[in-house]
């Protein structure tokens, strides 16, 4: 199958030629893309040691290219067998210009061949989809992209020509974790391409699955700010304009994923084992990870 270029949640392309461009989201606390492809590969059941071998091969390949074509992939922990790999896009003109240097590079089309060919064993479909930052939906959107490890992929259609009432119901529940003083925080994109229309994707980012026991416990004050009346409204948009809405967890994949130098460097923990520029030498690799506080 012709295979995702790299996007990331998170990285973005800077404003210089591919060749030289530094990700405007280094590590640290930063704020989404506008633009995410996200790349889902339904895995065969059976074959997913052997599909992560085949991918680290393949991200591989992305870090000798040595362009900033950054991806992260994650693994289902909930819902279908799935891996998925989210990278993240300035502009349509960005990622044009990245589909064009991977096209030139001769010694990384040979070795996609290859690991397409191998994909067929062990991925049933694969399906690529682009989506669009709502930033007026989302919350809290800044946190360190490099140094989260899990996610809540919520999935939400709205029925055709109610995305007003889809709208009304983010607006509602924001400002009601607003009002709670919960720590609650997403960032909210819309369906562009792939998807159905009025499909809508919330990513919850989390440093740990742990990180979800803290927000159960917050569910009292989010009912309590809420109230009954506020309960019954939500109630009545949903039925009215949600046509599903579905929640999976899912693990960051260090060894699947291919993500900048400082990212490694900012939680080499973590990170290490999965494919970056250091691979191939870079000055980055002799660098130390800072110490822990």
């Amino acid at each position: 199958m012709r295979r995702r270029i790299s996007l990331s949640v998170l990285l973005v392309l800077g404003p210089a030629t591919l060749a030289t461009a530094q990700s405007p989201m280094p590590a640290g606390p930063g704020s989404p893309p506008p633009i995410i492809q996200r790349f889902r590969e339904m895995v065969k059941v059976g074959h997913a040691d052997a599909h992560e071998a085949n991918e680290r091969a393949w991200a591989g390949a992305y870090a000798r290219t040595k362009l900033p074509l950054y991806s992260i992939a994650m693994t289902s922990m909930s819902g279908p067998n799935d891996a998925w790999w989210l990278s993240g896009w300035q502009s349509f003109k960005q990622f044009d210009d990245a589909n064009a240097a991977l096209a030139q590079n001769k010694e990384f089309q040979a070795a996609v061949s290859q690991y397409s060919a191998k994909d067929a064993e062990y991925v049933s479909d694969g399906v690529a989809s682009l989506w669009a930052l709502r930033q007026d939906l989302s919350y809290r959107d800044t946190v360190d992209w490099s140094k989260i490890h899990a996610y809540q992929m919520i999935t939400v259609r709205a029925r055709p020509g109610h995305d007003g009432d889809f709208k009304q119901i983010a607006l509602k529940i924001r400002a009601t974790h607003q009002a709670a003083g919960t720590g609650a925080h997403w960032a909210m994109y819309q369906g562009m391409m792939g998807v159905p229309d009025g499909t809508y994707l919330v990513i919850i980012p989390l440093r740990s699955v742990a990180d979800i026991d803290a927000g159960m416990k917050e569910d009292a004050q989010f009912a309590a700010a809420l109230g009954e009346a506020g309960g019954k409204e939500l109630d009545k948009l949903s039925s009215d304009g949600i046509i599903s809405t579905e929640t999976n967890l899912f693990a960051v994949s260090a060894k699947m994923s291919y993500v900048s130098e400082d990212w490694h460097v900012a939680d080499a923990d973590f990170w290490t084992g999965g494919a970056s520029v250091m691979q191939a030498g870079s000055p980055m690799a002799r660098k130390k990870a800072p110490p822990k506080p």
